[in-house]
């Protein structure tokens, strides 16, 4: 299945280009707006954009720090 979402249709096609980072705990794609002031959340379980973060600046990079879910280990 492929989907189109209109966020990221709208995507810059020259630079600065968005950055993507992936929270694979969430199932959730982050994608820089670099024109827009914004962070694009796209669900990758429905291929639909959830709420974007709105910023105060441009952003052109993207890190994500976050930690791997483990539903299956003991403690």
């Amino acid at each position: 299945m492929r989907a189109r979402l209109p966020a990221i249709a709208s995507m810059p096609t020259a630079a600065p280009f968005p950055a993507i980072a992936v929270n694979r705990a969430a199932n959730r794609a982050y994608l820089s707006d670099p024109n827009g002031a914004r962070i694009v959340v796209v669900d990758l379980d429905t291929a639909t954009l959830a709420t974007p973060i709105a910023l105060n600046f441009n952003p052109t990079l993207l890190t994500w720090v976050g930690i791997e879910r483990h539903d299956n280990h003991a403690h």
